[in-house]
């Protein structure tokens, strides 16, 4: 599981202010649960005091990347369901073929893929 830094700005804009946003207030430590598309990931985020959000689907700031198709990721590689099951379970690992289209599914290199720290 890798775990990261998350900063979030938080702070209330009134409507026509012309002023820039403010610098990240607080700082949390995160870990990622899954990708779910190129731009979003799911976290769970260390709030301070044993007090976890779990699970939260967070957009990444100023990553543009193609909106997910199909949540199905046997149909958007087009393999059969239980392939790619076997690989969320790990009892297999993907060939080489299917690690390159799982990584452009994933927008993610597959050096990213094989890390499994």
């Amino acid at each position: 599981m890798r775990t990261f830094l998350v900063c979030l700005a938080l702070s209330i804009f009134t409507a026509g202010a012309q002023e820039p946003p403010p610098v990240p207030s607080y700082t949390y430590r995160a870990e990622v649960v899954r990708v779910l598309d190129g731009d979003t990931v799911e976290l769970d985020i260390d709030l301070g005091f044993s007090t976890w959000v779990h699970k939260r689907s967070i957009r990444l700031l100023d990553v543009l990347a193609p909106e997910s198709r199909t949540t199905n990721l046997a149909e958007k590689l087009e393999l059969p369901p239980a392939e790619v099951s076997h690989w969320e379970t790990g009892q297999r690992l993907p060939g080489a073929a299917n690690l390159r289209k799982l990584s452009v599914a994933l927008n993610v290199s597959a050096d990213y893929l094989l890390d499994s720290q």
